[in-house]
């Protein structure tokens, strides 16, 4: 794999068996009738509660100390790697709390996410949402209400949806986009999240800070010319994104069998000298070429939204979450302690006790005993069990 790394973009996870081993295994099919969002949700998914945090809660600390316990709490935290374990770090986000609470208003916090699924069939062949980004959504509902316990205005989550920013540059259609991101919004409204969790589009966002347009311009171009002139610092963050961009690239076109051998076993380096037929080293050379290109306007976008501090123009003093390790941001896990992927770069595995992990779809077509769970006339899988539900 590539070693370098950014802030800007997860590193990808290798394939949980050998691209070289072609066991699949017949799923079994079950369809849920008379599905009901509410109450799966309720009764099937696992929810954060109260008693797993008021252990650390002492009434005589600030409520600035107390709500940042809650974020270091282990259930949550991307430790050691969440950064309030940074003492200038955390002496900010105090302050930035304490300017919520200072006015009794619910504390904003802000977060890039909400993109689509990977248009590549090893990881998933969904276009609209499913299990895997109900239990996100859920999970960042749960740290809100887990926040109301001790602090009564309560907390927000702003969320910043790339659905249509990003949409061209791996090759996912409007249409694809759309149904994506407004699925997200219509779950919101109608599990009655939308005081706690707030969904934008970025493209309108942008509008709205004054220097954003000039800030990626620049951002842009400054990628292009230290790319092209071999600067190692730019070279080494493009082709770091660029190994997380090489799986996401559109690869519908290629069947399953194609692509095991263009992503050769055990190998998701784009720039892997494993040795391949023509063919397919032809395939991998032109997807790693895609890769590259799309990873410029990706790490422009994302290093912009930083420079036009567009979060802090939009909402003052609001909190940054991510669940990407990074610098000045609070790092959290995805979903729960045993899942590392998004929802959107795989298919969820629902475990025991509610937890969901998210797993490319072609490890659970490798794996025995898998049950596939369809709803509402879907032609994919909303999720998959080990164990009959």
């Amino acid at each position: 794999m590539v070693k370098v790394k950014t802030a800007y973009i997860s590193q990808p996870y290798g394939f949980n068996f050998p691209l070289s081993q072609r066991n699949f295994y017949q799923q079994e099919k079950k369809v849920l009738k008379r599905f009901n969002l509410e109450r799966f949700l309720e009764k099937k998914i696992y929810h954060y509660k109260w008693r797993e945090f008021e252990k650390r809660q002492e009434d005589s600390r600030p409520i600035e100390e107390r709500i940042l316990s809650i974020l270091e709490n282990k259930k949550l935290s991307l430790k050691p790697k969440s950064n309030l374990n940074r003492s200038n770090f955390r002496s900010k986000s105090i302050k930035r709390l304490n300017y919520f609470i200072s006015r009794q208003r619910p504390i904003i916090f802000t977060i890039t996410q909400v993109a689509f699924k990977m248009p590549n069939p090893l990881k998933t062949s969904r276009i609209a949402p499913d299990l895997g980004e109900l239990a996100f959504l859920s999970q960042l509902y749960d740290i809100t209400k887990i926040i109301k316990k001790i602090y009564n205005p309560g907390a927000k989550i702003v969320i910043f949806g790339e659905s249509y920013i990003f949409r061209k540059i791996v090759g996912v259609t409007y249409k694809e986009a759309g149904l994506y991101f407004k699925t997200i919004g219509k779950w919101i409204h109608q599990l009655g999240w939308k005081n706690n969790l707030v969904l934008y589009d970025l493209r309108f966002l942008e509008k709205q800070v004054i220097n954003f347009s000039k800030e990626f311009k620049k951002n842009l171009e400054s990628l292009k010319s230290g790319f092209k002139a071999g600067v190692p610092e730019t070279v080494e963050e493009i082709k770091s994104t660029a190994s997380t961009q090489f799986l996401c690239v559109n690869t519908r076109n290629y069947s399953l069998k194609m692509l095991m051998d263009i992503f050769v076993p055990g190998q998701v380096d784009p720039e892997s000298e494993f040795k391949l037929p023509p063919k397919i080293q032809k395939i991998r050379s032109d997807l790693h070429r895609k890769a590259v290109r799309a990873s410029i306007p990706y790490l422009a976008y994302h290093k912009s939204i930083i420079s036009s501090r567009l979060p802090d123009k939009l909402f003052p003093n609001s909190l940054k979450l991510s669940f990407t390790p990074g610098p000045k941001k609070i790092c959290l896990k995805t979903i729960c302690s045993k899942n590392k992927l998004y929802p959107y770069h795989g298919v969820p595995l629902l475990l025991n006790k509610g937890h969901v992990k998210i797993i490319y779809k072609i490890d659970l077509l490798r794996t025995k005993n898998v049950k596939a769970y369809f709803i509402n006339n879907e032609k994919e899988p909303f999720f998959y069990c080990l164990k009959p539900l």
